[in-house]
C-alpha cells in the first residue's frame, strides 16, 4: 500500500509514529475495557484501529470493530453493535 494512500492501513508496519497509541490500545482491551476512538475525519482513527485489531488477533484476542459513521438512535446503535458481532470474524461460540 503506497505511503499516502487515503484508505486505512490495517497493520503496524504501514503506520508511522503510532506505536504508543497501538499498545494503549491494546492494553485497554486486554483490560476488557470498553473503547471509542474519536477525532476529525482523516486523522487515522480507522487505521489504528484496523492495525491494533490484527495484533489482538495473533495475540489471539477478540475484538469487533464497528464503524459508527451514519448511525443514528439506540436502535441504529444496536443493530450496528449487532451486525458487528455477526461478521465472519466473531462468532457467539468464540
Amino acid at each position: 500500500m503506497p505511503l499516502f494512500s487515503l484508505h486505512p492501513k490495517e497493520t503496524t508496519e504501514d503506520l508511522f509514529g503510532r506505536e504508543q497509541e497501538i499498545k494503549e490500545l491494546i492494553n485497554l482491551v486486554r483490560e476488557k475495557r470498553w473503547v471509542a476512538i474519536l477525532g476529525p475525519r482523516m486523522v487515522g482513527k480507522t487505521s489504528l484501529i484496523k492495525a491494533a485489531n490484527r495484533e489482538l488477533k495473533r495475540m489471539g484476542i477478540k475484538a469487533v470493530y464497528i464503524n459508527l459513521w451514519g448511525v443514528r438512535g439506540a436502535h441504529g446503535l444496536l443493530n450496528a453493535i449487532a451486525e458487528g458481532l455477526n461478521r465472519e470474524e466473531y462468532t457467539a461460540e468464540d
